[in-house]
């Protein structure tokens, strides 16, 4: 990666000015049709650790794109920097709540936290802080990683200790309930999306493997989930 560009595919397509020369692309959410959010920071892989004081939101406007056959770009997407979250350790799964709002909700896998980011007043606070999003004191562990809303709940991972798990909130994203785990035994459980009938298929980066944990499990934490081998 160019030390002043902001990379949004493998680099062949488009780059866009990145002048905080960020290296590291977070989570991305479309808040509105084409209109796509992501998160910007710089991160280590080698430790799993943020730089705290880096990450910000960034819009990509790809209404304004178009391309040729060849994978040339004939006009770019329109990008800019929405604002900083100057609180945040490392900036991960990002999910739009609200549309009409302009509402994101943003997990911060060092915190243990779930921020909301208004990209229309520039508002940035953390919403929900629970044990079940904690990482652990191993400076290369990450907590809370993947979330998605569903039918009232936000759902969301924890990579270090391998648990899927739900807490009921409101339209604003405010925790109106006690946090609860959903399955357990999730090794490096990371990113993931839900089907209609609510049932999760998360990404299990070690393992190599794609589990499926079905609505039915919600009640019963401790039953094996079904597992797709990749």
């Amino acid at each position: 990666m160019k030390e002043d560009t902001l990379r949004v595919d493998d680099g062949s397509a488009d780059e866009f000015s990145n002048p905080d020369k960020a290296d590291g692309v977070g989570g991305i959410a479309e808040l509105a049709p084409d209109v796509f959010y992501v998160v910007v920071g710089n991160f280590t892989i080698s430790d799993l650790e943020g730089t705290p004081g880096t990450y910000s939101i960034w819009e990509v406007d790809m209404n304004t794109f178009s391309g040729g056959e060849n994978g040339t770009v004939i006009t770019s997407a329109a990008v800019r920097k929405i604002t900083d979250i100057p609180g945040a350790r490392t900036a991960n799964g990002l999910i739009a709540l609200n549309q009409h709002e302009g509402i994101l909700l943003v997990a911060d896998s060092k915190l243990g936290a779930i921020w909301s980011v208004n990209v229309k007043t520039k508002l940035c606070e953390i919403l929900i802080q629970d044990s079940l999003m904690n990482a652990s004191s191993d400076p290369s562990s990450l907590g809370v990683n993947g979330i998605k809303v569903f039918n009232g709940f936000l759902y969301f991972t924890n990579t270090q200790a391998g648990t899927f798990s739900r807490v009921p909130i409101n339209a604003n994203g405010i925790a109106i309930g006690a946090a609860e785990v959903v399955q357990t035994g999730l090794i490096t459980a990371d990113d993931f999306i839900l089907d209609m009938a609510g049932d999760a298929y998360i990404a299990q980066d070690v393992a190599n493997v794609l589990t499926k944990v079905t609505a039915k499990g919600k009640s019963a934490p401790s039953s094996a989930p079904s597992m797709i081998v990749i």
